[in-house]
């Protein structure tokens, strides 16, 4: 997601920001975002095989829970649609509904494209006129593959996004002891749900593996994440 949103701001920095929003090109790829990428089912947000458990992986995506999650995925489901109906209503006028969808795939509705969208410009000319305020809430679970880090934020996707477009080498997250999900790869058969059977072994290790690949995201930096 990090990367569709910053590479909407990279257009949006080069454009006339007066003209029309529709007629934007930077809006045009965020829309264009929204059509081609649509999973169907947990499976194929994944991009994993349903090998077991195949009334979980054919569920919608929005019911996605990674193998070390310890919420369950009917939790995280109503947990999700919950956190984007409070996003989604301060954001607009609107009330929110199911088909207006989630900001992290498509399909979405107009109204949430251009809540987004919105959104979006916002935080980045917020950003890049009064500079980037530090309040030390953009929480991350960190990643550990023998000698290899990632840093992976939870939060604050609007912001990261718009760090990024405009150039920010570098910017605080939080990382709190007892609190910061830690996620080694030593360790995953011990995941929560590894050791419940909704994931096989290799299901979970190929979703950890992701982690550390590159998005194809047009931009200078490579970004990583699942």
């Amino acid at each position: 997601m990090f990367h569709a949103f910053a590479h909407t701001l990279k257009i949006y920095e080069n454009e006339d920001h007066y003209s029309e929003f529709k007629k934007r090109k930077s809006f045009q790829f965020l829309e264009q975002f929204y059509l081609k990428v649509q999973p169907k089912t947990v499976a194929e947000r994944l991009k994993i095989d349903c090998l077991n458990k195949c009334d979980y992986f054919n569920l919608p995506p929005l019911y996605t829970v990674y193998p070390w999650q310890k919420i369950n995925h009917l939790t995280y489901y109503n947990s999700s649609v919950q956190i984007m109906k409070e996003e989604f209503e301060k954001q607009t006028k609107f009330k929110y509904k199911i088909e207006d969808g989630n900001k992290f795939f498509g399909p979405v509705s107009y109204r949430m494209l251009k809540s987004e969208y919105d959104r979006l410009i916002s935080v980045y000319n917020s950003i890049k006129t009064k500079g980037y305020i530090n309040n030390n809430d953009i929480a991350i679970q960190l990643f550990v593959k023998d000698d290899e880090y990632l840093y992976q934020a939870t939060n604050g996707i609007h912001r990261i996004s718009s760090l990024i477009a405009l150039g920010f080498e570098s910017f605080p997250l939080l990382m709190s002891i007892g609190k910061t999900d830690v996620i080694n790869r030593a360790n995953y058969k011990e995941w929560e749900h590894v050791k419940s059977g909704l994931y096989t072994e290799e299901q979970a290790l190929l979703i950890f593996d992701n982690a550390f690949k590159p998005m194809i995201d047009n931009l200078d930096t490579p970004i990583y994440g699942i």
